[in-house]
């Protein structure tokens, strides 16, 4: 070092020799490190040489299918229920049922008492009588120019123009247009020979023919009297009288129908002829938007709503007068009672829930998934779920519902998820199950073990045996990969044969470095090298030793 060789003028003699022999003195200190290093360099190699401590096993690789899941428990309960509510307010003096029954559809499920339907019926009565004599008495012109809408929502069905007369569309149609006010359209149809339609079950919807055709889905709504279902979709867009085909998921036909406005309110005027026409078909209006403008003659917006109020009034007694000549609440559908709120000399209030009912074959399981792995779950996916209580018997299941609004706990979310199990006999509501849900799958892919895959700076290898000890390193790309095997896309063929490693450490071979760390730590005293670094291998031997080194740096 220059240190060494160089001698300051104003630097005392004695004082240089002692750095001096303290520099020969710690070059010497390095110098046994050395030797040190070197012993226990050799006696590892000497060790390597008997029992490295690495073995090599040949695999063969081979092609096969793998699939990355998602494993999840829970219990099987009754999906697909819908409720049923009273439209006005009813008293049950005699219940028939109770929730978990099985029950047909028009099977009784209470007895409506008769002194009180009566009362209500003759309330409705009252109000039609009240709602006739203010029409008899209200004037149908409103003495403006313009006419404005009393509901919210979207224009449909136009059959008028700007300079048209409205009393022949009124003639010829029955009203100017309707307003669809719930967002939804309708086909009332009868089911296809051999189809099973179920209240409150989802299918396929293709709407028009040819190059116009779109799709979409709709749910079953309602039994009609005649035989009919009505099935709605939750859209108000599509044309009405457009032709429409209902499939269940495997393309099957369920029944064919037209659409319709599900919830129309129509706009009537009596007279005066169309100046300005201010909505298109599809428009949406709200409540005291301009429809359009008369030259003469409009019809007042409280002799519309009369007019409404009269409707809806009527529709109520006629089906209140109905359920006297047949007083009892009756199940809509075949099924389960999965909730029965009526009871003997209760009150049902108008809207509110009486019963819900789920088809008895309809089983779901619900999980909660982890938020790392939501993203990988979709509408359709392909479940399997082993039935604890039937002998672990597997059952096939679909993804039918994903939750998008996640619940927290510990600082974990997780989403619920519902998956349709398939018709299964034994098939029980609160039976545990296991669900796993194929994320992803590859068939007839080049699977090696993943223990034989290695990274070094980003990129995967395996030893590619080449007639060596160790085999030849060998780039590969991968696709999926499971905690077992992983997809090789590139890199490697069927048969080739890889090798791969495994580790083990000898007794003796771990006493001999523990030994050799204890003494390098032993001899560095105020070395850089403090014995609390033991050498690889080093074992509980090399920890003491470092410890006995004063100013040693662990």
């Amino acid at each position: 070092m220059s240190t060494n060789s160089v001698t300051p003028k104003n630097k005392n003699p004695k004082k240089r020799k002692k750095v001096k022999i303290i520099l020969i003195a710690t070059a010497c200190v390095l110098i046994l490190a050395a030797g040190a290093i070197t012993l226990v360099m050799i006696q590892k190699k000497n060790t390597a040489d008997a029992d490295t401590g690495v073995t090599y096993e040949s695999y063969t690789v081979k092609t096969g299918d793998i699939a990355k899941t998602v494993e999840e428990s829970g219990s099987v309960t009754i999906g697909s229920a819908h409720s049923v509510t009273s439209s006005y307010d009813l008293i049950t003096d005699e219940v028939d049922a109770a929730v978990g029954d099985s029950v047909t559809e028009g099977t009784k499920l209470a007895h409506i008492d008769t002194d009180a339907l009566a009362d209500t019926i003759q309330t409705y009565e009252t109000q039609l009588d009240d709602v006739d004599s203010q029409l008899a008495n209200s004037d149908t012109s409103a003495g403006s120019t313009y006419v404005s809408s009393s509901v919210e929502g979207r224009v449909k069905e136009l059959h008028v123009a700007e300079g048209d007369n409205v009393q022949n569309s009124m003639l010829e149609y029955g009203c100017l247009f309707v307003i669809s006010t719930d967002g939804c359209m309708k086909v009332d149809f009868v089911p296809a020979d051999g189809a099973t339609v179920k209240i409150g079950e989802t299918y396929d919807v293709v709407i028009g023919t040819g190059d116009d055709q779109e799709s979409d889905t709709g749910v079953i709504a309602s039994k009609n009297d005649d035989g009919t279902y009505t099935l709605k979709i939750s859209e108000d867009t599509y044309e009405s009288g457009t032709t429409v085909a209902i499939n269940n998921s495997d393309g099957t036909s369920v029944g064919t129908g037209t659409l319709e406005v599900s919830a129309p309110y129509p706009v009537t005027l009596d007279s005066g002829t169309i100046s300005t026409l201010s909505v298109e078909e599809n428009d949406y209006v709200y409540e005291g938007s301009t429809l359009l403008y008369l030259e003469s003659g409009e019809q007042s917006a409280t002799f519309t709503s009369l007019l409404k109020t009269r409707a809806e009034t009527w529709n109520t007694l006629k089906a209140l007068r109905a359920l006297a000549a047949d007083p009892y609440v009756t199940a809509d559908s075949d099924g389960v009672l999965t909730s029965f709120s009526l009871t003997a000399g209760g009150k049902v209030s108008a809207g509110s829930e009486m019963y819900k009912i789920a088809p008895e074959s309809g089983f779901v399981m619900t999980i909660s998934v982890d938020e790392e792995d939501i993203s990988s779950i979709s509408l359709g996916q392909s479940a399997t779920i082993t039935i604890d209580a039937l002998d672990d018997q597997e059952v096939n299941g679909t993804v039918s519902a994903i939750s998008h609004i996640g619940s927290t706990s510990n600082g974990v979310t997780t989403y619920s998820v519902t998956v349709k199990l398939d018709d299964t006999d034994g098939l029980m509501s609160g039976m545990t199950a296991d669900c796993v849900i194929t994320i992803d799958s590859a068939k007839d892919a080049i699977l090696v073990p993943v223990g034989a895959i290695s990274t070094v700076q980003g990129k995967k290898y395996v030893q590619l045996s080449d007639g060596s000890e160790s085999g030849k390193q060998t780039e590969i790309e991968l696709g999926l990969v499971t905690d077992t095997y992983a997809q090789v896309t590139s890199g490697l063929s069927a048969g080739d044969v890889i090798l791969v490693a495994t580790y083990s450490s000898t007794e003796d071979n771990t006493s001999n470095m523990g030994m050799m760390g204890g003494q390098m730590g032993g001899a560095m005293t105020g070395g850089q090298m403090g014995g609390g670094e033991a050498p690889q291998g080093g074992g509980q031997g090399g920890g003491q030793g470092g410890g006995q080194a004063p100013g040693g740096q662990s």
